[in-house]
C-alpha cells in the first residue's frame, strides 16, 4: 500500500495493487514446485527441516522485491527539473 501511495499516477497505483496478488501466487507456486522436487529427491524429511521455513522467508523477500521493482521509484526520489 505504501508503494502504491507513492506512485505517480493513479493508473500506476492501481497496477501496483492489482499486481500484488498474481506476483505472490506465482512466486509461491515456484516455491511449492521447488519444495516438491526436493521432497522427490530427498524424501519427506525436507518438510521437517529448516528448508521449508527458509523458502517461505525467501518467498516473502522475492515478492517484496518484485513488487518494489514493479512500482519503480517513488515520486519523492525523482529529480525535479
Amino acid at each position: 500500500l505504501i508503494l502504491a501511495a507513492q506512485a505517480g499516477t493513479w493508473m500506476r497505483r492501481v497496477a501496483i495493487l492489482l499486481s500484488a496478488w498474481p506476483v505472490t501466487v506465482g512466486v509461491n507456486a515456484f516455491r511449492a514446485a521447488f519444495v516438491y522436487v526436493l521432497c522427490f529427491h530427498q524424501g519427506v524429511r525436507v518438510l521437517e527441516g529448516p528448508i521449508h521455513g527458509l523458502t517461505g522467508i525467501g518467498t516473502f523477500c522475492a515478492v517484496m522485491l518484485l513488487i518494489f521493482l514493479l512500482a519503480g521509484r517513488p515520486r519523492r526520489w525523482e529529480m525535479r527539473s
